[in-house]
């Protein structure tokens, strides 16, 4: 009897392969029906989505101050930047595109990420560190901050460039890979001329400040108080170019000019060619209108005097100041000595009574209090040198004004000679400035990209590679995966349904 039951619950392997087998027509026949109809959703869906053609590069970012999301001079950096629209418009126009794609399409084509090669190695890296049961709580949140700090870092070095669109299909490939490259070499350009963030943030004048027709619409003297004040502000380059790092070994690629060789040659232009000018104008009292110029100069004048006034006030307020420091340390310092002899007469234990507290607070502030009197000292100077030079300024002026009352007295063929020199020679001291200007402007440029870390560009090629891809959406390898999982599961689903229909009807 146990025989027959352990018969009649065992399975037949053979009766159900056979069984299987006989499915095989219902799962082709559901196998065919399932493609046709999935290939033919897909090719519907085609006609709607156009392929999408994708291109893409890799760039290293080489400036100073990039881990820290800066640029070489402090300005805050983003990735967005390289596909700012002034950066894509300019190439869009140089490259000749709008024969291909429109503007905007152009535009919103342009995609940037963060490029990380190394973030798998970065992960393995921590990842053996962080399964140990041994660490703290502690040494796993410095781990941590570790590990997310250097992911970070590896994200600001390099980024992605991407090109992708589904109206780019006409455009040929050699101008689409000469666009990936043009978009950060405009992008580097653009920053460092036009923005300027691989200069100092120092004030230096370029030759925009030589403004010929001014000089030539206002008279002669006022032009050579113009004329003295850019003189002035060259000076003011060129100490400042002095002071930079390696200031003093700079040359001028276009001219081979050393700071030195600039600073005399203004000096000479100043003594040799502008002074005399000056000198023969005051000593005929050449103008054309001698009234404007004595107006002119009155008011400089009366602004110098006002300004001398409040040098004056300023200076005495520093010396009020030291004044009454002084009184007041020899106060303190008189009656700390004071008490700490009468504590010390009745003290039993001297060596740590008040006399010897006193004497460490004196020794503690003793450096404060040289730093404060060296301060006011050196301010008293300043106060003192900007009076003399505001005298000097207003000596030279007065015998300015002076000089005008003798422009009748001056013989008319002689001053006609004169202005025309003038007249003649001021055009080409404007230019000997200019050129001077552009000059020192050339200079503090270069020693701003060697000192901030600029060498040739901002950006360097990952790998020189253009990766070029072409999403095509029938034949695609996710459609093709999908299609395979659904006939799988078509054939999960049919073969027990028909086995079990067939038992059934059997």
């Amino acid at each position: 009897m146990s025989e027959q039951v352990r018969s009649t619950n065992e399975i037949d392997l053979k009766d159900l392969l056979r069984a299987i087998l006989a499915t095989r027509a219902w799962v082709v026949i559901a196998l065919l029906v399932v493609t046709v109809g999935y290939w033919a959703v897909q090719t519907l869906v085609n006609f709607a989505i156009p392929t999408v053609h994708t291109y893409s590069s890799r760039i290293n970012l080489v400036f100073k101050g990039v881990q820290n999301g800066n640029y070489p001079n402090g300005s805050p950096f983003s990735i967005n930047d390289i596909v700012a629209p002034v950066v894509l418009n300019r190439v869009y126009d140089e490259d000749g595109l709008s024969a291909y794609i429109n503007r905007e399409d152009f535009d919103n084509a342009f995609s940037i990420a963060p490029y990380t090669p190394d973030r798998a190695f970065i992960l393995k890296k921590y990842s053996d560190q962080l399964g140990s049961s041994k660490l703290t709580s502690a040494e796993i949140d410095a781990l941590q901050t570790q590990l997310n700090s250097d992911l970070n870092n590896a994200a600001r070095g390099s980024v992605a460039l991407s090109f992708s669109s589904t109206k780019i299909a006409n455009v040929p490939k050699s101008l689409i890979e000469k666009v990936l490259r043009d978009v950060p070499k405009e992008w580097a350009r653009h920053m460092v001329e036009d923005v300027g963030v691989a200069r100092f943030d120092q004030q230096i004048y370029t030759d925009k400040v030589v403004d010929s027709k001014m000089f030539e619409s206002v008279d002669y003297l006022i032009s050579f108080e113009m004329l003295l004040d850019r003189v002035s502000l060259l000076e003011d380059n060129i100490d400042k170019i002095k002071n930079m790092p390696n200031g003093l070994a700079v040359i001028d690629d276009k001219t081979g000019s050393s700071v030195t060789d600039l600073e005399k040659a203004v000096s000479d232009v100043q003594k040799y060619q502008i002074a005399p000018l000056v000198n023969q104008v005051k000593s005929l009292g050449i103008a054309k209108d001698p009234e404007v110029v004595r107006l002119y100069f009155q008011n400089e004048l009366q602004q110098m005097d006002r300004d001398k006034q409040t040098l004056q006030q300023n200076k005495q307020d520093i010396e009020d100041a030291y004044a009454s420091y002084v009184k007041n340390e020899s106060m303190a310092t008189s009656g700390s000595s004071t008490s700490a002899g009468g504590v010390s007469s009745g003290s039993m234990i001297p060596q740590i009574g008040a006399d010897f507290l006193d004497r460490l607070v004196q020794m503690t502030d003793a450096g404060s209090d040289i730093t404060y009197r060296q301060t006011l000292n050196k301010k008293l100077l300043d106060a003192s040198n900007q009076l003399a030079d505001q005298d000097a300024e207003i000596r030279r002026v007065q015998d300015v004004l002076d000089s005008i009352k003798q422009h009748s007295s001056a013989k008319e063929a002689l001053r006609s000679e004169y202005a025309e020199k003038v007249t003649k020679q001021l055009p080409a001291i404007l230019g000997e400035l200019k050129g001077y200007f552009s000059v020192s402007d050339r200079m503090y440029a270069k020693l701003s990209r060697q000192e901030l870390g600029i060498a040739g560009s901002m950006y360097r090629a990952a790998d020189g590679d253009i990766i070029s891809k072409i999403n095509y959406n029938i034949l695609s390898v996710s459609h093709l995966r999908l299609w395979l999982i659904i006939c799988f599961l078509t054939i999960v689903i049919v073969v027990p349904a028909v086995m079990i229909r067939n038992a059934m009807r059997g």
